[in-house]
C-alpha cells in the first residue's frame, strides 16, 4: 500500500531541531547556551558530523539538564553511525523530559530512522494526544505502527485521527490498518468511503482495487476500476489492476486489451508481461501484437530473464524457428537458473525435437524448483513412457493425480 495521509518519519535534522529550538526557546534561553546548540545544529545540516558532535557535546556538558540538547546529540550521533552512543542520548532525553510533546515528538522520528517503527509510534502518539501537535501527528503514530506490524494499534490511531476531524484519506488509513489486522471488509468499507469521498485521488482508487483483488471480488474490482479507468484514463496502475480483475473473470480479451495498455504507458513495469505471458492460448488474433510487445521487452532489457522467457513461448505458438526458441530458453536459464517455468518450456520443447533424455533432465528441474506443480508430473510420465520406464512413468502419473486432487481451483493472478 501506498503512504497515507502523513508519511512515516523521512528524517530531516534541520525539521527535527527547528521544532524543537521554536518550542523550547524559553527553556534554552534560561539552561542551554544558545551558541553552542545552534552552532551544533548548524554543523549538522551541513554535514558537518565532528564538529556537530564537538558542538553539542559542549553543549550537554554545560547544561546536563537539557533534554533538547541530548535530543540534538541524539540526531547528531546516529548521522555519525554511532549508535550506542545516540540510543543513550535519546534515553537521557526522555528521562529528563519524559511528558514533554517537543522530546516525544523528536524521540519519534529518531527511532523511526533507528528502523524501531513501533517504539516511534508510542512516542509519536503521545505526541499526537498533546495541544502542540499538528493534525497529522496521530495519523503518523498509525502508519508508524503499520509499519512495525502492530495492526490492532495502527487500527486504534487510526480511529483516533478520524476522531479529530474526518478525511478521505484518514478512511484509506483506517482501511490499511484493517486489512494488516486481517478484517478484509472493514478494509473495504474503509477504502471504499476513501473513493466515496474523494474520487479524484488515485491512490485511493487502486487500494480499492487492491483489497477486492485480495478477496478474489473480481467483478467487484472491475467495476470499481472500469469507473476509475475514466477518472484516470493515462493511469498504467489502474489499467494493470483492471487487466487482472478481467483474467480473474476469464474475460481474456478485455485483459490482454488492458495489459497492453499497461504497457504502453509503463513499458518498464514487468507484471503485464507475465500475466500475457500467461494467457498466450487465448490470445488469438493479438498473439502477433503480443508477441512485439515481448520482442521490445527482450532487446530493451536482454538480461531479463522474464524478456527471453516470453518472447519464447509466443514464438513457440507463431511458429518461431525452433533453434531460437531454444536458444532464448537456454539464455533465459542461464539469466535465472531457478525459474521452473523456463526449464518446462525448454523440457517440452526438447521433447517435440525428440531428445527425450534431455527433455526429462529438463522437466525433473523444473520438477525439483516447484515440486507442488501437477502438470509437470503428468508431462514426464509422458516422456518416461516414450524413453520406455514404464516404472517412473506410472510413479509420475501418481503423483500427478495426488497434486491435482489436492490443487484448490481457481486463477492465478500472482506474479513471479
Amino acid at each position: 500500500m501506498p503512504s497515507r495521509v502523513a508519511a512515516p518519519y523521512n528524517i530531516s535534522v534541520l525539521l527535527v531541531t527547528a521544532a524543537l529550538l521554536l518550542q523550547n526557546a524559553a527553556a534554552l534561553a534560561q539552561s542551554a547556551p544558545p551558541s553552542e546548540l545552534r552552532e551544533g545544529l548548524l554543523a549538522l545540516r551541513d554535514g558537518q558530523l565532528v564538529v556537530a558532535c564537538e558542538r553539542l557535546e559542549s553543549a550537554a556538558r554545560l547544561a546536563p539538564s537539557n533534554a533538547v540538547v541530548w535530543a540534538s546529540l541524539a540526531q547528531a550521533y546516529r548521522q555519525s553511525q554511532r549508535h550506542a552512543d545516540a540510543v543513550k542520548a535519546a534515553r537521557e532525553a526522555e528521562r529528563l523530559a519524559p511528558g514533554d510533546p517537543a522530546i516525544q515528538h523528536a524521540l519519534a522520528m529518531f527511532y523511526a530512522a533507528e528502523g524501531e517503527p513501533v517504539k516511534a509510534a508510542k512516542f509519536e502518539q503521545k505526541y499526537a494526544a498533546s495541544a502542540k501537535a499538528d493534525e497529522d501527528a496521530m495519523a503518523r503514530a498509525a502508519n508508524l505502527y503499520l509499519q512495525g506490524g502492530d495492526a490492532e494499534h495502527a487500527v486504534e490511531a487510526a480511529h483516533a485521527a478520524q476522531a479529530r476531524g474526518d478525511r478521505p484519506a484518514l478512511h484509506n488509513l483506517l482501511g490499511a490498518a484493517y486489512e494488516a489486522g486481517g478484517h478484509r471488509q472493514q478494509a473495504i468499507f474503509e477504502l471504499r468511503e476513501a473513493v466515496r469521498l474523494d474520487p479524484g485521488t488515485e491512490e485511493f482508487a487502486f487500494d480499492l482495487a487492491q483489497e477486492l483483488l485480495r478477496a478474489e471480488d473480481f467483478a467487484g474490482a472491475a467495476a470499481s476500476l472500469e469507473a476509475a479507468s475514466k477518472r484516470f484514463p493515462a493511469s498504467p496502475q489502474i489499467s494493470l489492476a483492471l487487466g487482472v480483475a478481467y483474467y480473474g473473470l476469464r474475460r481474456f480479451p478485455e485483459a490482454t486489451q488492458a495489459f497492453v495498455k499497461t504497457i504502453d504507458r509503463a513499458p518498464e513495469v514487468e507484471q503485464p508481461y507475465v500475466f500475457l505471458g500467461k494467457m498466450l492460448d487465448q490470445a488469438g488474433s493479438e498473439l502477433p501484437r503480443i508477441q512485439a510487445k515481448f520482442e521490445a521487452f527482450h532487446q530493451r532489457d536482454p538480461s531479463n530473464y522474464l524478456g527471453s522467457f516470453l518472447l519464447a513461448k509466443a514464438l513457440l505458438l507463431t511458429g518461431g524457428a525452433p533453434e531460437r526458441v531454444q536458444a532464448l530458453l537456454r539464455e533465459s536459464i542461464a539469466r535465472k537458473a531457478d525459474f521452473w517455468e523456463t526449464h518446462a518450456e525448454l523440457g517440452d520443447l526438447l521433447a517435440r525435437r525428440k531428445d527425450y533424455a534431455a527433455g526429462a533432465d529438463e522437466l525433473r528441474q523444473a520438477a525439483a524448483l516447484n515440486p507442488g506443480e501437477a502438470s509437470i508430473h503428468f508431462r514426464l510420465a509422458r516422456l518416461y513412457d516414450r524413453l520406455n520406464q514404464p516404472g517412473k512413468a506410472q510413479a509420475e502419473r501418481a503423483l500427478h493425480q495426488k497434486l491435482t486432487a489436492a490443487s484448490k481451483p481457481g486463477m492465478d493472478t500472482r506474479t513471479p
